[in-house]
């Protein structure tokens, strides 16, 4: 690991702690990292970085303590106990503790582009894209200008579901390498639409991200056998507001 990419991870460190601070309070994460409160504050505030290796011990700990599906689950909750997976994005210290784990999750894998349907889910996408220097790619639901040449994805089931999903003809190619992105994972057609635009192209994918998976029905669709997540539902369990 060169200079540069120790330096981004005592600042990745930082960012941690103090997204954390939104959730914790300051003598609750000095118990958790054994660390003076004192300085959990000269980091928190820029007076001071940790070292790397005080960094690596800090994210370490944070990874293992902080409960990321409970806190996303607290902030998806709608009216009438419904769950809706746009309001933990709207939270900058969630949202960027999310980004942060998937991005240390696919740490040392090669990402050149993230593919994510046109949902709120874009917002999940250009957070994780920030850490990984990966440029995104937004399937729009219809073609938005006669002017440029589209790789289409449809996906259709009886009795009424119709998936439909276009890229641009050059923003995804063979040397790519993919991942897909999504705010919630639940019927599979959306994301078999996503895996078609990949298959198309001859993009490698990388892996699949979302916030939230319902049930497991996605995976008889998809044909996928894993999806990455921060919170996995039962079906029936919740209700989406959606």
């Amino acid at each position: 690991m060169n200079k540069l990419e120790k330096t981004n991870m005592r600042i990745l460190a930082v960012e941690m702690l103090r997204s954390a601070r939104r959730f914790y309070k300051l003598i609750a994460l000095s118990e958790m990292l054994n660390l003076d409160t004192s300085v959990i504050s000269r980091y928190t505030t820029g007076q001071t970085l940790p070292s790397y290796d005080q960094a690596q011990r800090i994210i370490n700990i944070l990874r293992g303590k902080i409960d990321l599906s409970r806190l996303v689950l607290e902030e998806a909750q709608g009216p009438n106990g419904m769950i809706d997976p746009t309001l933990p994005l709207m939270d900058k210290n969630l949202l960027r503790l999310i980004a942060i784990e998937f991005y240390l999750g696919l740490k040392g894998k090669r990402v050149t582009k993230i593919l994510v349907p046109e949902t709120s889910g874009v917002v999940l996408a250009t957070a994780v894209s920030m850490y990984l220097d990966a440029d995104v790619i937004v399937a729009r639901k219809r073609k938005t200008s006669p002017h440029i040449k589209w790789i289409e994805a449809h996906v259709t089931a009886p009795p009424n579901i119709n998936r439909s999903f276009y890229i641009p003809y050059h923003s995804l190619r063979r040397s790519d390498k993919v991942i897909i992105v999504d705010d919630f994972v639940r019927s599979g057609y959306t994301l078999s639409s996503m895996l078609q635009l990949v298959d198309y192209t001859g993009a490698s994918l990388v892996g699949i991200l979302s916030l939230i998976v319902f049930g497991e029905d996605w995976k008889r669709v998809s044909g996928v056998e894993d999806v990455t997540a921060i919170v996995r539902i039962s079906e029936g369990k919740l209700r989406l507001l959606r």
